[in-house]
């Protein structure tokens, strides 16, 4: 918690607390009922600054271990600790991110016990080439593949076009990504994360996977930037979203080719939020808008003013509210 989850969304630390194996639920209401921490009115995790510095503390010493250091004292720890299982990298103000080659060229030291302490890692938070470099360490020769416990990536400022194949997502749950170089996510449809349930996407994608409607866990899909979504694209992919009865939010900003929504968003009856902001040419939400019985928001700011509400919507035992 004091390691990784302050200010984050308190339903994403659920969602990865119980990819890591424990109760997140009730884990959460036993730290709130011990005032350990309190959520406030946006959904996101606080903590006393006493009372994180104590959990840190406790999260480095302890194995298994949870560093959140930057350069040459994250480095050393790498060394020093039984078992990592968590790394967040801070970037202090006025500082630089560490320096990617420097784990690069740890990965070529041969230090079976730096590959060992890698392997069990869940947690990564970091940016650029660095995630590249640290998986360096762990994709080793002397390792059969790259720490399959991984369940939260958090990576920003990603260099790629896509996900490289080492990035291991058989077991992730929560995927933050942002970079100016993405197109897509992953090049492959069937390399889709079905065990997802959070994604968050800030990057100019030219095409959305269609295999996204495969993820039958998927709770929350944040998309920023669609400008570049082509039409056909876009309409195959919320076709095959409408699949996803599981979904509570769904953020899609900035679509200039979104002019329409399926009628099969019906299907979607968890839906609580929907965010369709920036999307200018959209011209009307289905009539079945209505029948989403569990709907409280809608933002359609940005949108047109010729954007049609459905009549049925106030049929709702209660409306939502409307940006």
């Amino acid at each position: 918690m004091a390691c990784f989850f302050i200010g984050e969304d308190c339903d994403t630390a659920v969602r990865i607390w119980d990819g890591s194996g424990w109760n997140g639920l009730l884990g959460l209401r036993k730290l709130q009922n011990r005032c350990l921490m309190e959520v406030d009115s946006e959904n996101r995790i606080r903590m006393h600054n006493d009372l994180r510095d104590l959990g840190r503390d406790i999260g480095e010493k302890e194995p298994p271990h949870r560093l959140w250091l930057s350069t040459d004292s994250l480095l050393h720890n790498l060394f020093d600790k039984l078992s990592v299982r968590g790394i967040g990298m801070v970037q202090k103000h006025g500082s630089e991110w560490p320096d990617p080659q420097s784990f690069k060229s740890l990965a070529a030291l041969p230090d079976s016990r730096l590959l060992t302490n890698m392997s069990r890692l869940q947690v990564l938070k970091a940016s650029g080439n660095c995630v590249e470099s640290i998986f360096s360490i762990v994709h080793s020769p002397q390792l059969v593949c790259l720490s399959p416990q991984l369940v939260w990536l958090c990576w920003h400022s990603c260099p790629f076009t896509s996900l490289p194949s080492w990035i291991p997502l058989n077991k992730l749950r929560v995927l933050e990504i942002k970079g100016i170089e993405l197109e897509t996510l992953w090049p492959d449809e069937h390399q889709a994360p079905l065990l997802l349930r959070e994604l968050i996407v800030d990057a100019p994608l030219s095409k959305i996977p269609e295999s996204i409607g495969h993820l039958k866990n998927l709770e929350k899909l944040v998309l920023h930037q669609n400008e570049r979504v082509e039409e056909i694209n876009l309409k195959t992919f919320l076709d095959e979203l409408c699949h996803l009865k599981s979904l509570k939010c769904l953020v899609l900003r900035k679509c200039p080719n979104l002019k329409l929504l399926p009628d099969s968003f019906v299907n979607l009856t968890n839906l609580e939020y929907i965010d369709l902001s920036g999307c200018f040419n959209l011209q009307k939400l289905p009539k079945c808008f209505w029948k989403l019985q569990n709907l409280q928001h809608i933002d359609l700011s940005g949108c047109m003013n010729s954007t049609t509400l459905p009549p049925g919507l106030w049929k709702s035992k209660k409306p939502p509210e409307i940006e």
